[in-house]
């Protein structure tokens, strides 16, 4: 009895910059004025003296670090697509890679992703952008907190089977 070969789109984000590559520029793009506007309108609610020299400092080490929990949450995403065949492809890998609605495991294996992306942003941001930083504990704990929050990938869960 031959195994039936299946072939399942690969995840969103890699797939779609490796194909159109002109996408690396949208997202990074993208990426950078969504950290821009989170960490200025986090700043001014915080209401953090002097944003603008504490915006030149950090914003390029947010960014960057902030895209780097974004690859990493790519790459665990784009490992499920590994799997052996049967249920995993079934209801795991091929629903990740489709549209994580269509099955409860790929909706929770995509939200732990994010919320792990999440939580390395908070963590980075922290920890790395804002340490040398002359802010109080509260404030860089909050402006992390905002940062993870609304800078989180969320476009994980777009279906993909809406762009093709």
């Amino acid at each position: 009895m031959k195994k039936e070969l299946k072939f399942y789109n690969i995840l969103f984000p890699v797939w779609l910059l490796l194909v159109y590559p002109v996408g690396w520029i949208v997202a990074i793009i993208g990426n950078f004025l969504i950290d821009t506007i989170v960490f200025q309108v986090g700043g001014k609610f915080l209401k953090i003296k002097r944003l603008d020299l504490v915006y030149k400092k950090a914003i390029w080490k947010a960014f960057l670090l902030g895209f780097a929990a974004d690859l990493i949450g790519s790459g665990l995403l784009l490992l499920c697509m590994l799997g052996p065949d049967g249920w995993w492809m079934d209801a795991v890998a091929g629903p990740v890679s489709n549209n994580p609605f269509e099955s409860f495991p790929a909706f929770l294996l995509v939200l732990l992703v994010v919320a792990l992306c999440g939580y390395l942003i908070y963590l980075f941001n922290k920890k790395l952008t804002f340490r040398k930083m002359n802010l109080s504990d509260e404030i860089k704990h909050k402006l992390s907190l905002y940062m993870a929050v609304f800078t989180a990938p969320y476009l994980f869960f777009l279906p993909t089977a809406w762009i093709y």
